[in-house]
């Protein structure tokens, strides 16, 4: 059991990690790391407002799963059992992220 609980925590801190550069808008617009979509490209100022915005959910979702991982992990579940929650989780968090974004990203170009 100890290889999913790592991986799930490094994938949570990796998370986190990679949402502190965004939410400081310290990534300018590039075609490799962000929010990277047709709008965010052609428009700075959407590039840094979308991409602190989908930071801050990252960092989220990166808080949330490194928070499940003790609470599955204390719930004496199997390895096998553990491993599929964390990943719906990370799937499900991954999709309604990329979500929010956009519904923000429409919200914004509204403005």
């Amino acid at each position: 059991m100890i290889v999913p609980v790592i991986l799930f925590t490094a994938v949570g801190l990796l998370f986190i990690g990679l949402a502190v550069p965004l939410i400081k808008r310290r990534i300018p617009p590039n075609d490799l790391y962000g929010f990277r979509v047709p709008e965010t490209l052609a428009s700075e100022e959407l590039w840094y407002d979308v991409n602190e915005y989908s930071g801050r959910q990252l960092r989220l979702l990166g808080i949330i799963i490194i928070a499940a991982v003790p609470v599955l992990f204390l719930a004496g579940i199997s390895e096998t059992m553990f491993t599929g929650v964390m990943t719906a989780l990370l799937i499900v968090g991954v999709i309604a992220m990329a979500i929010h974004s956009f519904l923000y990203l429409h919200r914004r170009k509204r403005l």
